[in-house]
């Protein structure tokens, strides 16, 4: 028994055995067969995020151009950058990671408006100043000569030009005329009639006749009156009225009457109030009256008076020139109101009387022989009524009157007389209240009962505008007084602009604007046109325009002169713009964003995104994976056009390296367009990089298939390397300039996990 049990425990042995040797075998093929796949899985993994980082990069580019363009600090466009391929499926075993970098201070770009070694004939800092003074160097009272409009310079500045006016004679028949004039001389004759078809007449002359038999009027064209039960219109409308009641008379030089109450009833429109100030030199149009109640509807089935319209205000008239006289009428009254209907039972309201306008006479030599009317509207009479007995027949209220207007008489040398021989500010009478069967109504109040007529009055005033001076002009600046020569010479290219100061009077209702721009020509034909020149505000640095360029030798300011009021005009006294004889570097630019690969099985290589170019540096070398914004042309002409964009990276240096992935940010911070479109001799591009073949490389072929020679000849391109710094010159003369357009766009960067 004991021998049995002792070979059937080695039989177990030998089952143990087999297997364990068994699951060696199994493990030995795994083994086997992982060291051949994995290295074929990480490789595959590797090969897909090789492919796939270029894309990120790609839409980085992109991102920081939005970035750019939404011009929001606050708002930011978001990258995801693949760090590390996937791995192989087993437990312990990762794949490499690489590094991205922001360095905010390397890769610098430089644009410079001159060629290599080119020095400067004088140094130090200078100014040009133009002035209205005889004895300064730089007089611009002669600037007038050659480029100005409507601007008149003397010795105590350069101001806009009284304007010179037609004649306006009228000559008989009826006519119409309305806004603001200036003429040399504004008569009427012949019995002529002006109507003031829009309520507001202003005239400036050197002389005003209205003969005697001839009109000008502004009759009925104030503020409109309301219809039945509306209130009239204007500062001082007359009210409305209901219930067959009278409305309102409109207010201006006094207040207007109130409108009387129908037969037996209430419900009567309020007289307007008065406005504006009878002395100054201020006119308002007069108010409208208020419409009469419609009769009052017992049970809504009685036949009705409709009240009656109030009426118009009076316009206004103001007649400003040296010598005035006035043998005709010049008048400005208010309208009557209407009379409301009469009819079975019910009768309507009158409406109220429109108030007076306004006449303003200004001048230095004034005579009047003929007469000044701004007489208020009368009230409208309410209806009358007929049968129905005793008991149902209700009269409407009278209209109340509208008040009379102002009327201003303003002289210097020659006192017009007694005022109240040629001026009327009655105001209206109030209308009748209509008779009826039953009750009578109430009549409407005089505009005379609440405070007596309008206003006339007559003052002493210095005179001093005839004729309006233009609403705009603009002097240009020159070299000197010699024509054919418009652009101050600083006489060297090597110079960088500084600000612009002037010295100006500039009064209330008045402007002056500056503009400046630069040139590489002495006659300017290459400069921008002033009309797209940008505004520059005094003290202002001028290097920062479009229109201006460090580096042009020749420099112009264009003064733009305008007024609101007639009787102002700004005045320019000196302008003074300062500059320095140095490099004129246009713009500086600098940083890079780096992806730098850690692969195991596939050659490493960097991601380099600089100047708004992608560069792919291997170990066999470098290519430009996407092209800077950067575009060189050449006309049929042969002369070559750059347009560049250069972004400057901004913000603090970071770098993660290991992590599955990270995120690159990116916000605008600033974007100015340096030139736009200007001409220079020469141009010249410093770029600090560490792939300077890369670059070069690029800037040939970019040159040789825009038609550019290589060489050093107007028109020619050239490169020059040196280390890690790479010198592009751009060859032109003053027949074949280089055009730039050149923007520089700022981008602050950040980089998270």
């Amino acid at each position: 028994m004991q021998k049995g049990r002792f070979l059937r425990d080695d039989r177990a042995v030998s089952e143990v055995l087999g297997v364990i040797l068994i699951i060696a075998i199994i493990l030995s093929a795994t083994s086997i067969y992982l060291s051949y796949q994995i290295p074929k899985w990480t490789k595959d993994f590797e090969a897909e995020h090789a492919a796939k980082v270029p894309h990120d990069f790609a839409k980085l580019s992109s991102n920081i151009d939005m970035a750019i363009l939404i011009e929001d600090s606050t708002i930011s466009t978001a990258t995801p950058i693949g760090m590390r391929p996937e791995s192989a499926p087993i437990i312990g075993i990762f794949s490499s990671g690489g590094m991205l970098s922001f360095d905010p201070d390397n890769e610098t770009f430089e644009c410079i408006a001159c060629a290599p070694g080119e020095t400067a004939s004088v140094y130090g800092n200078s100014r040009w100043s133009s002035s209205s003074s005889t004895d300064n160097p730089y007089n611009f009272s002669e600037y007038a000569k050659y480029d100005s409009n409507n601007v008149n310079v003397t010795p105590s500045g350069a101001r806009l030009e009284l304007e010179k006016e037609e004649d306006k004679i009228f000559t008989g028949g009826t006519e119409y005329l309305a806004g603001e004039y200036s003429f040399d001389e504004f008569k009427l004759t012949n019995n002529t009639t002006v109507i003031v078809k829009g309520g507001m007449l202003k005239i400036h002359a050197k002389s005003i006749i209205i003969d005697a038999g001839s009109k000008l009027t502004a009759d009925g064209e104030g503020w409109p009156g309301g219809s039945s039960e509306v209130d009239g219109s204007g500062d001082g409308y007359g009210g409305g009225a209901d219930q067959g009641s009278g409305g309102g008379g409109g207010g201006y030089g006094v207040d207007g009457g109130d409108g009387g109450n129908r037969g037996g009833g209430d419900g009567a429109g309020s007289g307007g109030t008065s406005y504006g100030d009878a002395a100054s030199l201020s006119a308002e149009m007069g108010s409208g009256g208020g419409g009469g109640g419609n009769g009052w509807s017992y049970g809504g089935t009685i036949i009705i008076g409709s009240g009656g319209s109030g009426g118009n205000g009076g316009g206004y008239i103001w007649l400003e020139a040296s010598t005035i006289d006035i043998s005709g009428i010049v008048s400005a009254n208010g309208t009557d109101g209407e009379d409301g209907n009469t009819l079975f039972l019910r009768g309507g309201g009158g409406g109220g009387g429109g108030s007076g306008g306004c006449i303003i006479i200004k001048g230095d030599t004034v005579n009047i022989s003929g007469m000044l009317y701004a007489v208020g509207g009368n009230g409208g009479d309410g209806g009358d009524t007929y049968g129905g007995g005793p008991i149902y027949g209700y009269g409407g209220g009278g209209g109340g009157g509208g008040a009379g207007g102002r009327i201003k008489v303003f002289y210097d040398s020659s006192d017009p007389g007694d005022i109240n021989n040629y001026t009327d500010v009655s105001s209206g009478s109030g209308g009748e209240g209509g008779k009826g069967s039953g009750w009578w109504g109430d009549n409407g109040e005089d505009g005379d009962a609440p405070a007596g007529p309008g206003t006339a009055i007559k003052s002493s005033l210095p005179f001093t505008t005839i004729i309006p001076h233009y609403s705009s002009g603009w002097l240009v600046s020159n070299v000197t007084a010699v024509e054919g020569h418009a652009g101050h010479d600083v006489n060297t290219t090597l110079v960088r602009y500084g600000n612009i100061t002037w010295n100006a009077t500039v009064p209330t209702g008045t402007n002056i604007v500056m503009k400046v721009r630069t040139s590489m020509n002495p006659g300017m034909m290459d400069a921008m046109p002033w009309e797209d020149c940008p505004e520059v505000t005094n003290g202002q640095d001028i290097s920062e325009l479009a229109s201006v360029s460090d580096g042009h030798r020749y420099i112009q300011w264009r003064a733009e002169f305008a007024t609101f009021m007639p009787a102002r005009t700004p005045v320019l006294h000196s302008v003074n713009i300062s500059y320095n004889y140095s490099k004129p570097v246009l713009v500086n630019a600098s940083g890079k964003i780096e992806f730098d690969s850690s692969y195991l099985y596939l050659p490493n290589y960097k991601l380099i995104y600089e100047h708004g170019a992608i560069i792919k540096k291997q170990t066999e070398g470098g290519f430009m994976h996407l092209s800077p914004p950067f575009s060189i042309t050449t006309d049929e002409h042969g002369n070559t056009s750059l347009k560049i964009t250069a972004i400057d990276l901004t913000g603090s240096g970071s770098s993660i390296c290991g992590a599955f992935g990270s995120t690159v940010k990116a916000y605008y911070q600033d974007a100015d367009l340096v030139t736009g479109g200007l001409n220079f001799l020469n141009l010249t591009f410093n770029i600090t990089t560490e792939y300077p073949d890369v670059w070069e490389r690029w800037f040939i072929k970019s040159c040789e298939e825009a038609g550019l020679d290589y060489g050093t000849d107007a028109g020619d391109f050239y490169t020059d390397k040196t280390g890690n710094t790479l010198q592009v010159v751009f060859y032109g003369n003053e027949s074949k300039p280089v055009n730039l357009w050149l923007k520089k766009s700022d981008a602050r960067i950040e980089i998270v996990k």
